[in-house]
Protein backbone atom coordinates (compact mmCIF):
# COMPACT_ATOMS: atom_id res chain seq x y z
CA UNK A 1 0.00 0.00 0.00
CA UNK A 2 2.64 2.34 1.15
CA UNK A 3 4.79 1.24 -2.23
CA UNK A 4 1.87 2.34 -4.59
CA UNK A 5 1.35 5.48 -2.75
CA UNK A 6 4.93 6.78 -3.19
CA UNK A 7 4.42 5.43 -6.83
CA UNK A 8 1.64 7.53 -7.02
CA UNK A 9 3.41 10.94 -5.60
CA UNK A 10 6.81 10.17 -7.82
CA UNK A 11 4.60 10.22 -11.00
CA UNK A 12 2.82 13.38 -9.86
CA UNK A 13 6.26 15.02 -9.05
CA UNK A 14 7.64 13.66 -12.48
CA UNK A 15 4.82 15.28 -14.42
CA UNK A 16 4.61 18.76 -12.84
CA UNK A 17 8.38 18.64 -13.51
CA UNK A 18 7.67 18.46 -17.19
CA UNK A 19 5.22 21.41 -17.20
CA UNK A 20 8.11 23.78 -16.16
CA UNK A 21 9.01 25.05 -19.36
CA UNK A 22 7.46 28.28 -19.93
CA UNK A 23 9.04 31.55 -20.60
CA UNK A 24 10.57 33.60 -17.71
CA UNK A 25 8.23 37.00 -18.37
CA UNK A 26 5.46 34.59 -17.57
CA UNK A 27 6.09 34.29 -13.99
CA UNK A 28 3.91 36.13 -11.17
CA UNK A 29 4.49 35.81 -7.64
CA UNK A 30 1.61 33.77 -6.02
CA UNK A 31 0.33 34.07 -2.52
CA UNK A 32 -0.64 30.73 -1.04
CA UNK A 33 -1.94 30.11 2.88
CA UNK A 34 -2.62 26.81 4.02
CA UNK A 35 -5.35 26.37 0.68
CA UNK A 36 -7.47 23.72 -0.18
CA UNK A 37 -8.40 21.94 -3.60
CA UNK A 38 -11.74 20.88 -4.88
CA UNK A 39 -11.99 19.02 -8.09
CA UNK A 40 -16.16 18.15 -9.56
CA UNK A 41 -17.29 18.96 -5.78
CA UNK A 42 -14.96 16.74 -4.28
CA UNK A 43 -12.34 18.07 -1.60
CA UNK A 44 -8.80 16.29 -2.95
CA UNK A 45 -5.95 16.09 -0.13
CA UNK A 46 -2.16 17.19 -0.85
CA UNK A 47 0.29 14.98 -0.91
CA UNK A 48 2.50 16.98 1.04
CA UNK A 49 1.51 20.32 2.48
CA UNK A 50 2.01 23.31 0.30
CA UNK A 51 4.77 25.90 1.10
CA UNK A 52 2.94 29.06 2.25
CA UNK A 53 4.35 32.41 0.93
CA UNK A 54 5.02 33.97 -2.23
CA UNK A 55 5.49 31.33 -4.97
CA UNK A 56 6.90 32.06 -8.78
CA UNK A 57 4.52 31.48 -11.08
CA UNK A 58 3.53 29.80 -12.72
CA UNK A 59 1.94 27.38 -10.53
CA UNK A 60 2.10 23.89 -11.27
CA UNK A 61 -0.52 21.35 -10.33
CA UNK A 62 -1.10 17.98 -10.25
CA UNK A 63 -4.40 15.71 -10.09
CA UNK A 64 -3.34 11.75 -10.65
CA UNK A 65 -6.02 10.14 -12.38
CA UNK A 66 -6.93 13.13 -14.32
CA UNK A 67 -4.29 16.08 -15.83
CA UNK A 68 -1.37 18.09 -14.63
CA UNK A 69 -2.07 22.03 -14.84
CA UNK A 70 0.17 24.78 -15.73
CA UNK A 71 -1.38 27.79 -14.28
CA UNK A 72 -0.53 31.21 -14.73
CA UNK A 73 -2.13 35.21 -14.94
CA UNK A 74 -0.82 35.90 -18.32
CA UNK A 75 -0.88 34.00 -21.88
CA UNK A 76 1.54 31.45 -22.75
CA UNK A 77 2.43 28.79 -25.30
CA UNK A 78 -0.03 26.36 -25.60
CA UNK A 79 -2.34 27.73 -23.03
CA UNK A 80 -6.01 29.24 -23.36
CA UNK A 81 -7.95 31.11 -20.69
CA UNK A 82 -10.14 28.97 -18.88
CA UNK A 83 -11.31 30.72 -15.45
CA UNK A 84 -9.93 33.82 -13.17
CA UNK A 85 -8.15 34.46 -9.66
CA UNK A 86 -10.88 36.35 -7.74
CA UNK A 87 -9.02 37.53 -4.41
CA UNK A 88 -8.57 34.01 -2.80
CA UNK A 89 -9.93 31.82 -5.19
CA UNK A 90 -8.90 30.33 -8.25
CA UNK A 91 -11.44 28.38 -10.70
CA UNK A 92 -11.07 27.26 -13.54
CA UNK A 93 -13.09 24.26 -15.76
CA UNK A 94 -11.17 22.47 -18.74
CA UNK A 95 -12.30 19.48 -20.59
CA UNK A 96 -15.62 19.44 -18.55
CA UNK A 97 -13.64 19.11 -15.01
CA UNK A 98 -14.44 22.07 -12.53
CA UNK A 99 -11.52 22.61 -10.13
CA UNK A 100 -11.43 25.41 -7.28
CA UNK A 101 -8.28 26.27 -4.94
CA UNK A 102 -9.59 28.46 -2.05
CA UNK A 103 -6.33 29.89 -0.32
CA UNK A 104 -6.69 31.80 3.40
CA UNK A 105 -5.26 35.03 1.63
CA UNK A 106 -5.70 36.54 -1.94
CA UNK A 107 -3.34 34.44 -4.31
CA UNK A 108 -3.05 37.77 -6.75
CA UNK A 109 -4.14 40.81 -4.66
CA UNK A 110 -7.95 41.68 -3.96
CA UNK A 111 -9.13 42.10 -7.75
CA UNK A 112 -10.00 39.67 -10.53
CA UNK A 113 -7.31 38.54 -12.88
CA UNK A 114 -7.95 35.97 -15.67
CA UNK A 115 -6.48 32.27 -15.35
CA UNK A 116 -4.53 30.60 -18.47
CA UNK A 117 -4.33 26.70 -18.36
CA UNK A 118 -2.40 24.20 -19.89
CA UNK A 119 -3.02 20.65 -19.08
CA UNK A 120 -1.43 17.53 -19.81
CA UNK A 121 -2.68 13.80 -19.36
CA UNK A 122 -1.87 12.55 -16.20
CA UNK A 123 0.64 9.09 -16.61
CA UNK A 124 -1.59 7.63 -14.00
CA UNK A 125 -5.18 6.42 -14.25
CA UNK A 126 -5.16 6.05 -10.43
CA UNK A 127 -6.82 8.77 -7.96
CA UNK A 128 -4.25 9.97 -5.52
CA UNK A 129 -2.95 12.94 -3.09
CA UNK A 130 -2.71 15.78 -5.66
CA UNK A 131 0.82 18.23 -5.73
CA UNK A 132 0.75 22.19 -5.86
CA UNK A 133 4.78 24.04 -6.42
CA UNK A 134 6.19 26.73 -8.29
CA UNK A 135 8.11 26.45 -11.63
CA UNK A 136 11.35 26.88 -9.96
CA UNK A 137 10.61 24.56 -7.09
CA UNK A 138 12.54 21.15 -7.28
CA UNK A 139 9.87 18.22 -7.54
CA UNK A 140 10.62 15.75 -4.38
CA UNK A 141 9.97 11.74 -4.42
CA UNK A 142 10.21 10.24 -1.26
CA UNK A 143 12.99 7.45 -1.46
CA UNK A 144 12.64 3.98 -0.48
CA UNK A 145 15.83 3.12 1.56
CA UNK A 146 16.86 -0.20 0.72
CA UNK A 147 17.23 -3.38 3.33
CA UNK A 148 17.63 -6.71 3.60
CA UNK A 149 14.45 -8.34 3.18
CA UNK A 150 13.54 -8.79 6.63
CA UNK A 151 14.54 -5.89 8.17
CA UNK A 152 13.07 -4.05 5.06
CA UNK A 153 9.68 -6.27 5.98
CA UNK A 154 10.19 -4.95 9.48
CA UNK A 155 10.88 -1.66 8.83
CA UNK A 156 7.62 -1.43 6.19
CA UNK A 157 5.57 -2.98 8.94
CA UNK A 158 6.56 -0.50 11.81
CA UNK A 159 5.95 1.90 8.84
CA UNK A 160 2.85 1.24 8.08
CA UNK A 161 1.64 1.22 11.41
CA UNK A 162 2.93 4.14 12.08
CA UNK A 163 1.33 5.59 9.21
CA UNK A 164 -1.97 3.94 10.08
CA UNK A 165 -1.85 5.47 13.53
CA UNK A 166 -1.09 8.55 12.03
CA UNK A 167 -3.80 8.46 9.45
CA UNK A 168 -6.38 7.73 12.19
CA UNK A 169 -5.77 10.71 13.86
CA UNK A 170 -5.70 12.79 11.26
CA UNK A 171 -9.28 11.07 10.02
CA UNK A 172 -10.60 11.62 13.30
CA UNK A 173 -9.16 15.10 13.65
CA UNK A 174 -10.68 15.76 10.11
CA UNK A 175 -14.42 14.73 11.25
CA UNK A 176 -14.07 16.45 13.97
CA UNK A 177 -13.37 19.81 11.97
CA UNK A 178 -15.84 19.13 9.42
CA UNK A 179 -18.52 18.45 12.13
CA UNK A 180 -17.25 21.82 13.77
CA UNK A 181 -16.98 23.35 10.49
CA UNK A 182 -20.43 22.40 9.66
CA UNK A 183 -22.13 23.07 13.09
CA UNK A 184 -20.37 26.99 12.41
CA UNK A 185 -21.74 27.41 9.06
CA UNK A 186 -25.30 25.96 9.83
CA UNK A 187 -24.98 28.55 12.56
CA UNK A 188 -23.79 31.26 10.44
CA UNK A 189 -26.88 30.52 8.04
CA UNK A 190 -29.08 30.52 10.60
CA UNK A 191 -27.99 33.91 11.62
CA UNK A 192 -28.17 35.60 8.18
CA UNK A 193 -31.06 34.09 7.80
CA UNK A 194 -32.38 36.08 10.97
CA UNK A 195 -30.65 39.11 10.17
CA UNK A 196 -32.02 39.12 6.44
CA UNK A 197 -35.89 37.98 7.95
CA UNK A 198 -35.62 41.02 10.75
CA UNK A 199 -34.08 43.41 7.97
CA UNK A 200 -36.67 42.41 5.63
CA UNK A 201 -39.50 42.76 8.30
CA UNK A 202 -38.54 45.91 8.88
CA UNK A 203 -37.98 47.54 5.24
CA UNK A 204 -41.67 46.26 4.71
CA UNK A 205 -43.51 47.64 8.20
CA UNK A 206 -41.39 50.90 7.20
CA UNK A 207 -42.29 51.23 3.25
CA UNK A 208 -46.04 49.93 4.37
CA UNK A 209 -45.90 53.03 7.18
CA UNK A 210 -44.35 55.32 4.28
CA UNK A 211 -46.84 54.44 1.95
CA UNK A 212 -49.49 55.20 4.37
CA UNK A 213 -47.98 58.50 5.26
CA UNK A 214 -48.20 59.25 1.05
CA UNK A 215 -51.49 58.25 0.66
CA UNK A 216 -52.66 60.45 3.25
CA UNK A 217 -51.05 63.25 2.86
CA UNK A 218 -52.45 62.79 -0.72
CA UNK A 219 -55.67 62.97 0.71
CA UNK A 220 -54.70 66.06 2.48
CA UNK A 221 -53.64 67.63 -1.08
CA UNK A 222 -56.59 66.49 -3.08
CA UNK A 223 -58.53 67.81 0.13
CA UNK A 224 -57.16 71.37 -0.22
CA UNK A 225 -56.89 71.59 -4.00
CA UNK A 226 -60.79 70.93 -3.95
CA UNK A 227 -61.11 73.96 -1.18
CA UNK A 228 -58.96 75.57 -3.25
CA UNK A 229 -60.97 75.28 -6.40
CA UNK A 230 -64.12 76.28 -4.49
CA UNK A 231 -62.91 79.52 -2.90
CA UNK A 232 -61.51 80.31 -5.89
CA UNK A 233 -65.08 79.97 -7.91
CA UNK A 234 -66.61 82.14 -4.88
CA UNK A 235 -63.90 85.03 -5.59
CA UNK A 236 -64.95 85.17 -8.95
CA UNK A 237 -67.98 84.69 -8.95
CA UNK A 238 -68.12 87.49 -6.12
CA UNK A 239 -65.55 89.80 -7.97
CA UNK A 240 -68.38 89.34 -10.61
CA UNK A 241 -71.09 90.39 -9.14
CA UNK A 242 -69.24 93.53 -7.49
CA UNK A 243 -68.35 94.77 -10.86
CA UNK A 244 -71.96 94.54 -12.12
CA UNK A 245 -73.01 96.59 -9.07
CA UNK A 246 -70.98 99.26 -9.73
CA UNK A 247 -71.99 99.60 -13.24
CA UNK A 248 -75.34 99.92 -12.03
CA UNK A 249 -74.58 102.94 -9.77
CA UNK A 250 -72.61 104.65 -12.32
CA UNK A 251 -75.83 104.19 -14.27
CA UNK A 252 -77.96 105.52 -11.56
CA UNK A 253 -75.33 108.59 -11.25
CA UNK A 254 -75.71 109.25 -14.32
CA UNK A 255 -79.79 108.74 -14.54
CA UNK A 256 -79.36 111.20 -11.46
CA UNK A 257 -77.67 113.90 -12.95
CA UNK A 258 -79.42 113.82 -16.06
CA UNK A 259 -83.18 113.48 -13.95
CA UNK A 260 -81.75 116.75 -11.34
CA UNK A 261 -80.75 118.82 -15.07
CA UNK A 262 -84.12 117.90 -16.23
CA UNK A 263 -85.78 118.84 -12.72
CA UNK A 264 -83.86 122.47 -12.92
CA UNK A 265 -84.89 122.73 -16.75
CA UNK A 266 -89.06 121.75 -15.58
CA UNK A 267 -88.45 124.64 -12.91
CA UNK A 268 -87.01 127.26 -15.24
CA UNK A 269 -89.71 126.16 -17.37
CA UNK A 270 -92.35 126.59 -14.45
CA UNK A 271 -91.11 129.86 -13.85
CA UNK A 272 -91.67 130.87 -17.07
CA UNK A 273 -94.84 129.11 -17.95
CA UNK A 274 -97.36 128.78 -15.28
CA UNK A 275 -99.15 126.77 -17.32
CA UNK A 276 -97.17 124.00 -16.99
CA UNK A 277 -97.60 122.66 -13.32
CA UNK A 278 -98.56 119.47 -13.94
CA UNK A 279 -95.52 118.65 -15.92
CA UNK A 280 -93.13 119.95 -13.37
CA UNK A 281 -95.21 117.91 -11.15
CA UNK A 282 -94.82 114.65 -13.18
CA UNK A 283 -91.23 115.75 -13.08
CA UNK A 284 -90.62 115.86 -9.57
CA UNK A 285 -92.54 112.48 -9.19
CA UNK A 286 -89.72 110.78 -11.45
CA UNK A 287 -86.95 112.46 -9.34
CA UNK A 288 -88.60 110.97 -6.00
CA UNK A 289 -88.11 107.78 -7.77
CA UNK A 290 -84.75 108.33 -8.94
CA UNK A 291 -83.65 108.93 -5.32
CA UNK A 292 -85.52 106.15 -3.51
CA UNK A 293 -83.60 104.13 -6.44
CA UNK A 294 -80.44 105.49 -5.53
CA UNK A 295 -80.69 105.15 -1.72
CA UNK A 296 -81.86 101.44 -3.05
CA UNK A 297 -78.45 101.01 -4.61
CA UNK A 298 -76.44 102.70 -1.87
CA UNK A 299 -78.17 100.72 0.78
CA UNK A 300 -77.16 97.00 -1.36
CA UNK A 301 -73.58 98.18 -1.66
CA UNK A 302 -73.09 98.48 1.98
CA UNK A 303 -74.78 95.19 1.87
CA UNK A 304 -72.45 94.45 -0.17
CA UNK A 305 -69.50 95.26 1.84
CA UNK A 306 -69.42 92.11 4.55
CA UNK A 307 -69.09 89.91 1.55
CA UNK A 308 -66.48 92.11 -0.10
CA UNK A 309 -64.76 91.96 2.86
CA UNK A 310 -65.49 87.94 3.62
CA UNK A 311 -64.04 87.40 -0.22
CA UNK A 312 -60.53 88.99 0.69
CA UNK A 313 -60.67 86.89 3.99
CA UNK A 314 -61.36 84.08 1.25
CA UNK A 315 -58.38 85.39 -1.02
CA UNK A 316 -55.65 85.48 2.36
CA UNK A 317 -57.41 81.73 3.08
CA UNK A 318 -56.23 80.93 -0.51
CA UNK A 319 -53.40 82.06 -0.54
CA UNK A 320 -52.13 79.98 2.91
CA UNK A 321 -53.63 76.97 0.94
CA UNK A 322 -51.79 77.62 -1.47
CA UNK A 323 -48.25 77.61 0.72
CA UNK A 324 -49.66 74.21 2.63
CA UNK A 325 -49.79 72.58 -0.52
CA UNK A 326 -46.39 73.35 -1.06
CA UNK A 327 -44.97 72.01 1.87
CA UNK A 328 -47.28 68.53 1.52
CA UNK A 329 -45.75 68.31 -1.74
CA UNK A 330 -42.00 69.07 -0.38
CA UNK A 331 -43.05 66.35 2.62
CA UNK A 332 -44.37 64.29 -0.41
CA UNK A 333 -41.33 64.06 -2.62
CA UNK A 334 -39.30 63.26 0.54
CA UNK A 335 -41.19 60.56 1.97
CA UNK A 336 -41.01 59.09 -2.01
CA UNK A 337 -37.59 59.52 -1.87
CA UNK A 338 -37.07 57.38 1.58
CA UNK A 339 -39.13 54.71 0.10
CA UNK A 340 -36.62 54.49 -2.76
CA UNK A 341 -33.71 54.36 -0.17
CA UNK A 342 -35.31 51.27 1.60
CA UNK A 343 -36.12 49.83 -1.58
CA UNK A 344 -32.20 49.94 -2.28
CA UNK A 345 -31.47 49.07 1.26
CA UNK A 346 -33.80 45.48 0.55
CA UNK A 347 -31.96 44.68 -2.60
CA UNK A 348 -28.93 45.77 -1.19
CA UNK A 349 -29.57 43.42 1.91
CA UNK A 350 -30.83 40.23 -0.82
CA UNK A 351 -27.49 41.04 -2.76
CA UNK A 352 -25.28 40.46 0.63
CA UNK A 353 -27.14 37.42 1.58
CA UNK A 354 -26.32 35.86 -1.87
CA UNK A 355 -22.82 36.67 -1.24
CA UNK A 356 -22.91 34.77 1.73
CA UNK A 357 -24.24 32.42 0.99
CA UNK A 358 -22.03 31.75 -2.21
CA UNK A 359 -19.22 32.36 0.28
CA UNK A 360 -20.39 29.26 2.66
CA UNK A 361 -20.94 26.63 -0.39
CA UNK A 362 -20.13 23.31 0.77
CA UNK A 363 -18.01 21.57 -1.57
CA UNK A 364 -19.47 18.08 -1.01
CA UNK A 365 -22.32 17.31 -3.76
CA UNK A 366 -25.88 17.88 -2.72
CA UNK A 367 -27.87 14.27 -2.83
CA UNK A 368 -31.41 15.81 -3.00
CA UNK A 369 -30.56 17.50 -6.23
CA UNK A 370 -28.55 14.08 -7.92
CA UNK A 371 -30.48 11.58 -9.41
CA UNK A 372 -28.79 8.12 -11.00
CA UNK A 373 -30.08 6.15 -13.93
CA UNK A 374 -28.39 3.54 -15.92
CA UNK A 375 -26.16 4.48 -18.96
CA UNK A 376 -28.46 3.14 -21.87
CA UNK A 377 -31.21 5.73 -20.76
CA UNK A 378 -32.81 8.03 -23.34
CA UNK A 379 -31.26 11.37 -25.13
CA UNK A 380 -29.88 14.19 -22.99
CA UNK A 381 -32.22 16.81 -22.50
CA UNK A 382 -31.42 20.36 -21.35
CA UNK A 383 -33.94 22.69 -19.87
CA UNK A 384 -33.87 25.90 -18.00
CA UNK A 385 -37.26 25.47 -15.91
CA UNK A 386 -39.23 28.73 -15.07
CA UNK A 387 -36.71 30.58 -16.83
CA UNK A 388 -37.71 33.59 -19.40
CA UNK A 389 -36.25 33.87 -22.30
CA UNK A 390 -37.95 37.50 -22.92
CA UNK A 391 -35.24 38.42 -19.97
CA UNK A 392 -32.46 37.47 -23.08
CA UNK A 393 -31.08 39.60 -26.56
CA UNK A 394 -29.69 36.38 -27.75
CA UNK A 395 -32.69 33.52 -27.02
CA UNK A 396 -32.13 31.85 -30.44
CA UNK A 397 -27.84 31.45 -29.79
CA UNK A 398 -28.73 30.29 -26.47
CA UNK A 399 -31.15 27.82 -28.00
CA UNK A 400 -28.74 26.76 -30.09
CA UNK A 401 -26.16 25.95 -27.91
CA UNK A 402 -28.04 23.88 -25.91
CA UNK A 403 -29.36 22.24 -28.89
CA UNK A 404 -25.36 21.44 -29.88
CA UNK A 405 -24.28 20.26 -26.51
CA UNK A 406 -22.94 17.10 -25.24
CA UNK A 407 -22.84 15.81 -21.87
CA UNK A 408 -19.23 14.96 -20.45
CA UNK A 409 -18.27 11.48 -20.97
CA UNK A 410 -18.12 10.80 -17.16
CA UNK A 411 -21.53 11.85 -16.72
CA UNK A 412 -22.94 10.00 -19.64
CA UNK A 413 -20.70 6.33 -17.94
CA UNK A 414 -22.42 6.91 -14.73
CA UNK A 415 -25.86 8.66 -16.14
CA UNK A 416 -25.71 10.85 -13.50
CA UNK A 417 -28.86 13.66 -14.02
CA UNK A 418 -29.87 16.67 -11.70
CA UNK A 419 -30.19 20.25 -11.36
CA UNK A 420 -27.15 22.95 -11.20
CA UNK A 421 -28.40 25.90 -9.90
CA UNK A 422 -25.72 29.10 -11.61
CA UNK A 423 -25.35 32.34 -10.12
CA UNK A 424 -24.22 34.94 -12.43
CA UNK A 425 -23.39 38.40 -12.79
CA UNK A 426 -23.61 40.81 -15.77
CA UNK A 427 -21.58 44.21 -16.93
CA UNK A 428 -23.78 47.14 -18.27
CA UNK A 429 -24.29 45.52 -22.17
CA UNK A 430 -25.83 42.23 -20.18
CA UNK A 431 -23.10 40.41 -20.88
CA UNK A 432 -22.28 37.54 -17.90
CA UNK A 433 -18.96 38.02 -16.57
CA UNK A 434 -19.11 35.52 -13.69
CA UNK A 435 -20.44 32.80 -12.73
CA UNK A 436 -20.21 30.25 -9.98
CA UNK A 437 -22.38 27.05 -8.91
CA UNK A 438 -23.15 26.52 -4.90
CA UNK A 439 -23.65 23.28 -5.03
CA UNK A 440 -21.66 21.23 -7.60
CA UNK A 441 -23.23 17.45 -8.76
CA UNK A 442 -20.05 16.75 -10.27
CA UNK A 443 -19.40 14.68 -13.68
CA UNK A 444 -18.59 17.83 -15.05
CA UNK A 445 -22.50 19.04 -15.40
CA UNK A 446 -21.34 22.04 -13.42
CA UNK A 447 -18.65 23.57 -15.97
CA UNK A 448 -21.09 22.40 -18.69
CA UNK A 449 -23.93 24.41 -16.81
CA UNK A 450 -21.88 27.35 -16.23
CA UNK A 451 -20.81 27.33 -19.75
CA UNK A 452 -24.35 27.51 -21.05
CA UNK A 453 -25.09 30.75 -18.67
CA UNK A 454 -22.40 32.49 -20.24
CA UNK A 455 -23.55 32.60 -23.29
CA UNK A 456 -26.41 34.14 -22.53
CA UNK A 457 -26.87 38.17 -23.05
CA UNK A 458 -29.79 39.77 -20.76
CA UNK A 459 -31.66 43.24 -21.14
CA UNK A 460 -29.49 45.09 -18.81
CA UNK A 461 -32.14 46.78 -16.05
CA UNK A 462 -31.85 51.13 -16.06
CA UNK A 463 -31.06 53.25 -12.82
CA UNK A 464 -31.88 56.58 -13.49
CA UNK A 465 -32.35 56.09 -17.22
CA UNK A 466 -29.07 54.25 -17.45
CA UNK A 467 -28.10 50.67 -17.85
CA UNK A 468 -26.46 48.95 -15.44
CA UNK A 469 -25.13 45.17 -14.17
CA UNK A 470 -27.87 43.10 -12.15
CA UNK A 471 -26.92 39.32 -10.17
CA UNK A 472 -29.37 36.73 -11.12
CA UNK A 473 -29.95 32.87 -11.19
CA UNK A 474 -30.45 30.57 -13.44
CA UNK A 475 -31.71 26.64 -12.50
CA UNK A 476 -29.98 24.10 -15.55
CA UNK A 477 -31.74 20.84 -15.28
CA UNK A 478 -30.04 17.28 -16.83
CA UNK A 479 -32.87 15.15 -17.57
CA UNK A 480 -30.56 12.50 -19.01
CA UNK A 481 -27.28 11.37 -20.62
CA UNK A 482 -26.74 11.38 -24.45
CA UNK A 483 -27.37 8.23 -26.89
Amino acid sequence: MRTAFLATVGLAAGALASLTALPAGAQTAFTLDDPFLVVDGERVTWASPPRSGALDGPLLLAVPGLADYSISDGPVPGARRAGEFDGRRLTFSVDGVSIRMVSQSPILGDGRRPAYVRTRQSRTTARGPAQLRSQDAPASVPAIRETPRDERVQADLRRLAAERDRLREERERTLQERRALAAEMERARRESDAVASRANENARREARRLREEVARLRQEVAARDATIERLTAERDDRSEQMDYLRLQVRALSAALATTEAERDQALQERDDAPTNRSAVAALQAELDETRAERDRLAALTAAQRPDTDRLNALTRRLTEAERTVERLTAERDAIEAQLEASERARLGLEAERARREDEQTIAEPDPRRTEREPADGPPARISFPSFDFGRLLNPAEVERQVEAATLPPRAVASGLRGEVLVLLQTDATGRVIQTAVPRPIGGGLDALAEDLVRTMQFRPPRVRGLPTGLRSQVLVRFNGADA
